[in-house]
């Protein structure tokens, strides 16, 4: 009689589990999109900031669902690595793109990818950090070629010629200063 209960209980935990699990992702991916919402609701009122938490909020929902919907993760912590850029905060919106860039290569989207690796470029270049801009986006750009995207091959070319552009000026700028005769 007791090995009959054990085994109805554990039937019955399994049904629990196996019925409510669709239910609960259901929850966290309607909560992920009211923050995902809200969050694009800040983006027009100028609150950049308070925008980028909001993807950060948006992503964590769905990151804590018992089955998280990967592509929509990596748009979330992407629009939270784009806001955090825009008020310069670097620190944030890197890891925020390095970790939608480990998702789009564990999924093997490698368009996904490169905008990653392009976004990351564009926050060292933000940031000042030329080489490591450039680093960036010549990986975005074999990707881009790879996979024969040309505008995305034209927009990968015109970050890199930003940042020689800005160093080219900026070590004329720093000439001038040096020999302010010259």
């Amino acid at each position: 009689m007791r090995k009959y209960l054990l085994h109805v209980l554990i039937i019955s935990i399994f049904s629990l589990v196996l019925f409510t699990s669709p239910f609960v992702s259901a929850q966290s991916y309607k909560l992920a999109n009211e923050y995902w919402d809200k969050a694009n609701e800040l983006e027009k009122q100028g609150k950049y900031l308070e925008a980028a938490k909001m993807f950060e909020k948006s992503a964590q929902t769905e990151k804590a669902s018992p089955s998280p919907r990967m592509q929509a993760l990596t748009a979330q912590l992407n629009q939270a690595g784009y806001y955090y850029t825009l008020v310069g905060q670097y620190d944030k919106a890197i890891m925020n793109f390095k970790e939608a860039l480990a998702i789009s290569r564990k999924l093997g989207q490698e368009a996904d990818v490169a905008t990653s690796l392009n976004n990351i470029g564009n926050v060292y270049y933000s940031w000042g950090q030329y080489d490591k801009a450039i680093k960036y986006y010549e990986e975005a750009l074999a990707i881009a070629r790879k996979l024969g995207q040309e505008a995305d091959v034209a927009i990968r070319l015109n970050n890199i010629g930003n940042v020689f552009t800005l160093y080219a000026k900026l070590s004329r700028i720093k000439f001038i200063l040096l020999h302010p005769s010259f």
